[in-house]
């Protein structure tokens, strides 16, 4: 929707109201016993702040906050619930407290600070339950584990300031490049001892590195994020589309279309913390 309204394009504005439409029917469908269409439901429901922000109807930023607060308890209470959605609570739990400090700034008079509120209540019952202090990451170590919590202790720091969170945060940095980070192609493995490098994974430590950037501005993030997202461009994508993982240094034959939209949006986030003027191609440029 945003690139559309860039573009003065009519046309792909529409195709985000579209997606916007059908998050709509996911979440109308629970309400009839669909539990099957939950995890779609969940991933998709931030577009409906971009929606709110470009259409103005409550509707959208109402919907939005009761998934988050739902979603909220339920990584305090139940982290476990999260293994129907994304195989593993961790990622589950860091996903929404990211989600949280998201809608908190996109929305900053809606409910005080009671999500970003949440999103530290989350970070601190995953860190207890799940971190293990002598290894320095979250278990079990996977790239969607550590990458989300990333995520969710960037945008927290940025949030509080608290010192905790960013030393926690340093510590899973260093612990994920001693163990799945490959400094020679930029990108990050699935997981220790594994030959596969994933697109959603590398996206999600992308996003995690750009959050840490906005926390305390150092350009060490910015650096990471370039050499990430370069990794993607000529590891992971061929001439119009991005492949989903690479496997022994080979691109596999299938891809997924949300990691494909995913990647397009980190670059343009990239540039935008840049400050670069957006361009009439989304390109990577640094």
């Amino acid at each position: 929707m945003k690139w559309g309204t860039i573009q003065n394009d009519p046309e792909l504005y529409q195709i985000g109201m579209d997606t916007v439409n059908y998050e709509i029917s996911l979440i109308e469908s629970l309400f009839n016993g669909e539990w099957h269409n939950l995890s779609d439901a969940a991933i998709g429901g931030p577009c409906l702040i971009e929606a709110y922000k470009y259409e103005g109807d409550e509707l959208y930023r109402d919907l939005c906050l009761t998934g988050l607060l739902a979603g909220s308890l339920v990584a305090i209470v139940y982290p476990e619930f999260f293994e129907q959605i994304v195989l593993d609570p961790v990622a589950g739990c860091g996903g929404v407290a990211f989600a949280d400090f998201w809608f908190q700034k996109a929305c900053p008079d809606t409910q005080g600070n009671a999500l970003a509120e949440m999103g530290l209540s989350i970070i601190e019952t995953v860190t207890q339950n799940y971190f293990d202090p002598q290894e320095g990451y979250y278990t079990p170590l996977w790239d969607w584990n550590e990458a989300t919590m990333l995520m969710a202790l960037g945008e927290g720091y940025a949030f509080s300031q608290d010192p905790a969170l960013l030393s926690l945060a340093e510590e899973l940095i260093q612990a994920t490049d001693d163990l799945l980070y490959d400094e020679s192609l930029g990108g990050y493995y699935s997981s220790e001892g594994s030959d596969k490098m994933s697109l959603s994974g590398n996206c999600l430590f992308a996003l995690g590195m750009m959050s840490m950037y906005r926390g305390t501005g150092d350009d060490v993030y910015l650096d990471r994020t370039e050499r990430i997202l370069a990794f993607i461009r000529d590891f992971l994508c061929g001439e119009d589309i991005c492949y989903h993982h690479l496997e022994d240094g080979v691109p596999v034959e299938y891809f997924c279309t949300g990691c494909n939209l995913f990647f397009l949006r980190n670059i343009y986030q990239f540039n935008k913390l840049l400050g670069n003027e957006y361009p009439g191609k989304l390109v990577l440029t640094r």
